[in-house]
């Protein structure tokens, strides 16, 4: 259930640190461009390994189920 809802909160996330990158990039601050882009890594970062965690959890899942 947690995983979920993290899951959830780091999409949204990286949807708008998409659109903050895009717009930065247009724009003359580069101080802002460099931490929008540092901040979309490490929401990436995250959200594989909550991808990660969750499909290991299901693939143990299915394993204990087929038992």
């Amino acid at each position: 259930m947690f995983e979920r809802v993290f899951l959830t909160i780091l999409v949204w996330g990286l949807i708008l640190e998409i659109l903050c990158v895009i717009y930065f990039s247009s724009t003359p601050s580069k101080f802002e461009f460099a931490y929008s882009l540092f901040l979309l890594i490490i929401n990436s970062i995250a959200l594989m390994l909550v991808l990660r965690k969750l499909r290991s959890s299901i693939k143990g899942s299915r394993i204990e189920s087929t038992k």
